[in-house]
């Protein structure tokens, strides 16, 4: 194999380092990880080992073999291309690419334990740039992400913050997938009204709008519990100008604008514009009640308008897309997006061949073709593509590009990756905080004083 095999337990260390038992909690983390991001939804079956790409089409020794992994997708066409751009760069630059595939399901634990038995690939597609970054095996690549970042026009903020720590970077952003908000257009047209609208206050009078109980029609599908939280009550925070950490990752999570975001959301459900069966909604729970026309908007991922595309063009027809509207005086248009960063582990012995599988897949003639083979599921990361025809020729795929990403941030914003995010999505604390509000009937302000507690303890850990 090309990658060396570290002994069992053993890490390079960088500046803060890691002992076992702090790797054993970041594997404890990754158990529920994948369930907090849009990245988690449509995944194909787990297997038991990652899925190769095939066989090599020279003998072991004569040249080099590098491996990637990567995230399977459910669209084939999208994994071939990627496939196909990977071994494409080790042709003309005498190597063999092997892509193996990982699922969802199965991905994050299959990367922790990797790194726990010193078997981690080459070139990893991942979620995780924080845990590899913190155990020391995460190879900086600022050179490489603006080569990169000036072929391709410049990468979009959020996606940037996604691989960004301490101010360095540590992955190049494969793409990017937003939250946005999804209207029925005919519904909020029959009540004078055309969406998408300027402010939360807007989107709230128009909430009231359209709500119809009575006659099985709900004005917004938003859980109020923990799937989703990130493009729901994350999102509302975000365009009420509130964050989770500052640019240093302290936790700042408990500011007047997160109170008025939790306050807003939670009110949805409290004042009866969200069906009851929220609060046990998993994450298909707003797709289902959105696809079914049991609620007039939800804020979902391009799954559901891949969804609309595949089986109702009508509803598709009728929905139109926006970023969350501004709320308050330091509010601004906003969403959350996640993306996967292309991350060099530096214990290979590969490194140029690792860049040159990266400059391939997000070079002006493979990228496009990559975006546009994972349908409206992936979005451009990189600022030159929002106007090739696949972005212009179709108003939804050019509503989500060109008016929702540039709005979006990261969802630990501002200070990149860390892992006290993590391990708050994990422990579902954002989730608790909503219940706290709708089921127990907390006061929203005491409910978030329990959220910034149980933060400021998991950073407690970490500043040790």
């Amino acid at each position: 194999m090309s990658h060396q095999r570290l002994p069992k337990g053993s890490f390079v260390s960088d500046r803060q380092g890691i002992s076992r038992r702090a790797f054993l909690q970041w594997s404890a983390i990754a158990g529920g990880f994948m369930a907090t991001g849009a990245l988690a939804a449509c995944a194909p079956p787990s297997g038991s080992a990652p899925e190769s790409s095939g066989d090599s089409s020279a003998p072991a020794g004569e040249t080099p073999e590098v491996v990637m992994w990567a995230r399977k997708q459910f669209l084939p066409e999208s994994n071939d291309w990627l496939m196909e751009s990977a071994q494409m760069a080790g042709e003309e630059n005498g190597f063999t690419a092997r892509v193996d595939w990982l699922t969802n399901d199965d991905a994050t634990q299959k990367q922790f334990a990797a790194a726990e038995a010193g078997t981690l690939p080459d070139l990893n597609s991942t979620l995780l740039v924080a845990f590899f970054k913190r155990i020391g095996i995460a190879m900086e690549v600022s050179e490489l992400y603006n080569e990169v970042a000036e072929s391709g026009g410049g990468f979009y903020d959020a996606p940037t913050q996604k691989v960004t720590i301490d101010g360095e970077i540590y992955a190049v952003p494969l793409n990017a997938e937003p939250w946005f908000i999804h209207y029925r257009k005919s519904i909020f047209e029959a009540a004078g009204l055309t969406p998408p609208f300027d402010t939360l206050e807007d989107l709230r009078a128009a909430l009231d709008a359209v709500n119809d109980p009575g006659n099985g029609l709900w004005a917004y599908g938003g859980q109020m519990a923990n799937a989703d939280f990130e493009g729901n009550l994350l999102c509302a925070i975000h365009a009420y100008g509130g964050q989770v950490f500052d640019e240093n990752n302290n936790v700042i999570i408990n500011s007047p604008e997160a109170l008025a975001a939790l306050t807003y959301y939670t009110n949805l459900y409290k004042d009866g514009l969200v069906p009851p069966g929220a609060t046990g909604w998993d994450a298909a729970g707003n797709n289902q009640a959105y696809l079914s026309g049991q609620v007039a908007c939800i804020s979902n991922t391009g799954s559901v308008v891949l969804a609309m595309r595949n089986d109702n063009p009508e509803m598709l027809d009728d929905t139109v897309i926006g970023p969350w509207p501004k709320g308050g005086e330091n509010g601004r248009p906003s969403t959350v997006v996640g993306s996967f960063g292309l991350l060099i582990h530096n214990e290979t012995e590969y490194v140029d061949q690792c860049k040159d599988i990266v400059r391939k897949i997000l070079s002006p003639e493979r990228y496009p073709g990559n975006l546009e083979a994972a349908g409206s599921y992936w979005f451009s990361a990189l600022k030159a593509y929002d106007s090739i025809p696949f972005f212009t020729d179709d108003p939804w795929n050019r509503m989500i590009q060109q008016d929702v990403i540039p709005h979006g941030r990261a969802a630990e914003y501002a200070g990149g990756p860390n892992p006290i995010y993590d391990e708050l999505a994990n422990a579902q604390a954002f989730g608790k905080m909503i219940e706290r509000v709708v089921v127990d009937n907390m006061e929203p302000q005491a409910a978030l004083d329990e959220l910034d507690a149980t933060a400021q303890e998991i950073a407690a850990k970490y500043s040790s």
